[in-house]
């Protein structure tokens, strides 16, 4: 087969991006001096308020939702050992096999 080419690929293109640091304790800070400079915008009063009760609630939705999940993991484990420990007591006991051999007759 014949590769027939009229012209030059192109070459990658570079850019000069230099990525910038990011501390996000350094923008919580300004965030929360921005919030508490002399306003009387109802937008920022709501947002204050807004801010001061997830502060204080002092757990985030992650953390919430690892508790809840913990708890029906932990829920759920406990569920099938009573299972297992129900089914194994069925299993070797002497009435069930009495139980099923008068029922076969």
């Amino acid at each position: 087969m014949i590769k027939l080419r009229f012209g030059k690929l192109p070459s990658h293109k570079t850019f000069n991006y230099l990525p910038r640091y990011y501390d996000p304790a350094k923008e919580e800070l300004e965030k929360k001096l921005g919030m508490f400079k002399k306003s009387d915008d109802e937008e920022l009063r709501k947002e204050r308020i807004l801010h001061g009760l997830r502060t204080r609630s002092g757990s985030t939705q992650s953390q919430v939702r690892d508790k809840y999940t913990s708890s029906s993991n932990r829920r759920l484990i406990i569920i099938l050992v009573a299972l297992f420990m129900l089914t194994f007591a069925l299993l070797t006991s002497d009435r069930i096999m009495n139980l099923i051999i008068q029922i076969s007759k």
